[in-house]
């Protein structure tokens, strides 16, 4: 009998043709990659397709990306898939307040196929590890999910 490994599944949720097609480019013969371009879309994916990795924009056209956070932890899923952030890389050091339970990390939208890659695959190890937060680069600044954001 012949056993076969599920590649590992990937969402993407973003608007952004560019980052989408450079994120194909990357992704595409490491991971079974899908794509939705709102939060709304995401949060109707995610209970069906059980991503193991979902990079999301914080600024989505529909939701941001606190509250498809917020959205996301309020669902009885049978799994926690990763979290990277995608941010614009502005706000140098930035870091996104891990949820219970989740594992949360960000992407800077500049990144290149190879850092794409490096960052996914970081992301794919946690599996088996008890961190808690992806520091994909330096982070000195938090931000929460609150209505101050």
């Amino acid at each position: 009998m012949r056993h076969w490994i599920e590649p590992t599944r990937v969402l993407l949720v973003d608007d952004d043709p560019a980052f989408v097609g450079r994120a194909k480019e990357a992704l595409s013969s490491l991971v079974c990659l899908r794509t939705v371009s709102s939060g709304s879309a995401a949060l109707s994916t995610v209970p069906l397709w059980k991503p193991d990795v979902i990079l999301f924009d914080l600024l989505m056209v529909d939701i941001d990306g606190f509250t498809f956070l917020e959205r996301l932890s309020e669902r009885s899923l049978e799994h926690h898939p990763h979290l990277l952030c995608i941010t614009d890389g502005r706000g140098a050091g930035t870091r996104v307040c891990p949820l219970p339970n989740w594992r949360v990390g960000t992407l800077v939208r500049s990144s290149g196929v190879h850092e794409l890659r490096s960052a996914v695959r970081q992301a794919i190890r946690w599996r088996n590890s008890d961190v808690s937060v992806l520091d994909y680069g330096s982070c000195r600044r938090t931000i929460r999910p609150t209505a101050q954001n």
